[in-house]
Parts: C-alpha cells; structure tokens; sequence
C-alpha cells in the first residue's frame, strides 16, 4: 500500500477503501489451483487464479478484488457457507499469503497417532484435555523412530509421559477451543491450526499442518 494509500484510509477508514481481496485456497501447482476454481466457478462464484508474486509463494483462487473491506467480508461468508475452503480469508496489501496446507489430521482424545509420512517420517501426536467445560486442550508432537502401535482405545496421560520420556517433543497449548500455533521440533517448524472440534463422548479435533521450515 502506498504512502498516500495509506493516509485516505487512516482518513476514510477501511470500509470506503478498495483494496481488499477474498482469497479462497492456495496451491503448490496451477493443476491443483485450476481443479479447486473450476469447483468453486460450479458453485456460483467466479474465481481467478493468481500466479505467485514469489518463488516460494503459493497459486491463489481469488474470488473478488479491489473491494471495500465490508464487500469483502460479506464475500468470504458467502464462500464459507458454500463450503468453499474453511480458510477463506481477507487479504490485503501488506499482508503475507498464507501457505498451501501440506496435511489434514483428525485426532481422538488421548489417543497415539502417526501422523501421515508427507508431514515427516516419524512424528507421532497425542491430544489431551479436550472436554466441553476446559477453554484449553494440548497437542503433543513428537518425533520416534519407534514403530509403536496405536491404541484405538486410548492411553493416558501419564502412560504417555512414559512413552515419550527422553524423546524430543513439543507442545502445543489452544485456547478458546480452536486456532493456530507454531511447533518447533528437530530444527523444523510447523504451522498447526485446530479448525474443528466435537464433544460429547469420543472427541476429536481436525487440524491442517503447514511446514514452515
């Protein structure tokens, strides 16, 4: 955003200023990018695909441009009502491009995972403390080259503190039942957002993962 951009918002505020994207899925391949436009064009909208400014940086679907910031987000609920990506956001200049998500994982309540192989070989997860009447759960990532089996019935907390003892691990700590956190492990770091949870009995958390380094 330009200098002078920038003074007639701090004038006008956000909502008379066209500068505002609605942004609905990145991809690592224009393939990928064409596939998920021609989805969402069936659905009603009328997506294009924007090629990465970066070398590093992702194909994005936009589904309106240089709209007022009211605009836009009347926008992005729409899309997120059509079951466009959940992640459908707002963006404007300034703002870093969110990244391609590399994997989605549902876990159960106290129960080991592996985690798949595109993630990294030999990450396992826990997930602890999920209850309607707790505002915070725990995510345990960690790395062991040990091929344990997964207890579909769950082991507990202090099982696992055994488990894992003299491994490297990271935790990860959500407040407010959803949201994003970065974990660290083995010079490695990761983007991890829970975007879903359910209770009553059996509870599970989805979670998409973005590699980061």
């Amino acid at each position: 955003m330009s200098w002078h951009e920038q003074v007639y918002q701090a004038v006008l505020g956000p909502g008379d200023v066209k500068n505002y994207f609605v942004i609905a899925g990145a991809y690592r391949t224009k393939t990928e990018a064409v596939d998920a436009a021609a989805a969402m064009a069936r659905k009603g909208f009328r997506p294009e695909i924007f090629s990465p400014p970066q070398k590093d940086d992702p194909y994005t679907v936009v589904l309106g441009e240089h709209l007022t910031y009211p605009d836009a987000t009347h926008l992005a609920g729409q899309a997120v009502k059509a079951r466009l990506p959940e992640w459908t956001y707002v963006w404007t200049f300034g703002m870093p491009l969110k990244k391609p998500v590399d994997v989605q994982f549902t876990l159960f309540q106290r129960q080991w995972t592996r985690l798949p192989e595109s993630v990294g070989p030999n990450l396992w997860a826990y997930l602890t403390d999920v209850s309607s009447g707790s505002r915070d759960f725990r995510l345990y990532v960690v790395a062991a080259a040990n091929a344990w089996p997964v207890d579909k019935q769950g082991i507990s907390e202090k099982q696992f503190q055994q488990r894992i003892a003299g491994l490297p691990y990271s935790v990860a700590v959500y407040a407010n039942k959803v949201g994003s956190t970065r974990v660290a492990l083995e010079e490695k770091e990761y983007l991890v957002t829970a975007r879903k949870i359910r209770f009553g009995g059996n509870e599970k958390v989805e979670f998409d993962l973005i590699r980061l380094l």
